[in-house]
Order: structure tokens, then sequence, then C-alpha cells
């Protein structure tokens, strides 16, 4: 049997679970500075962001990374990495929407195969994936 073929009869039930599999979401309209405290506490790397009754993406540590950085890279002739943090997290009055949008929404249903999460990732260049109902 080939990669490819064991890829395409495995179902993605058949893989391990986890045992706690307890879904922390997000609001759409939650401040950077909030969703940061939730993903610590709560020690995750991402989470599904929602807007209403509907997933418009997923928001995770590398969004955080980045709105730093980008912050930085704006102000680095007159802050430094500490005022830029503080600016960052403390004064801007932005929400997880517009970053989640960076991470579409993608998701499979339970009959999907291992092969079918590979091509979702795949084909809309993301890095998550849910399983479950849309």
């Amino acid at each position: 049997m080939t990669l490819l073929e064991l890829l395409q009869q495995t179902s993605v039930t058949a893989l391990p679970q986890p045992k706690d599999t307890t879904i922390t979401e997000m609001d759409a309209n939650e401040t950077p500075l909030e969703v940061a405290r939730i993903l610590v506490t709560q020690q995750i790397l991402s989470a599904p962001v929602r807007q209403g009754s509907e997933y418009v993406g997923f928001f995770d540590v590398h969004d955080l990374l980045n709105m730093v950085v980008e912050a930085h890279q704006e102000h680095q002739e007159t802050k430094t990495w500490w005022e830029t943090l503080q600016s960052v997290f403390g004064k801007k009055k932005s929400t997880v929407a517009s970053l989640a949008a960076q991470n579409p929404w993608i998701s499979l249903t339970e009959q999907a195969t291992v092969y079918d999460f590979c091509q979702a990732l795949h084909s809309h260049q993301c890095h998550r994936v849910a399983l479950g109902d849309a």
C-alpha cells in the first residue's frame, strides 16, 4: 500500500483522539488583549472565531506576534519593544475579526479522510482545518 492509498483510506475518526475535547471559541468583537489572555491562561495556540452564528476564521499566537512585530516596525525609531507591547495590547481598540479572517474557516465532516484534510490544508493554504459541523 502506498502512502497516498493509506491517507485516502484512513478516516480522521480512526486517528487517536485527545482526552479533552473542549473547544474554546473567541467572539469576533474581543480585543487582541483579551484573546491573548484567554490563549495564555488556557494554554492553547489557537481558537475558532465566531461572529454571531458563523465562524469567520481562526485566531492564533502567530496573529499576536505579527501584530507586535508590525507595530514595532512602524515605531522602532521611537519605541522600545516594551512600549510597543503596551501600545499594541493596552491601547489598540481593534477586534480579532479582521485578524481571524487571515486564517479562513475550513471545516470537514467526520466522514473525511486524512487525505481530505491534507488536500484542504494545501488548497486553502491554511494551517488549521476544523472537524465537525460547519
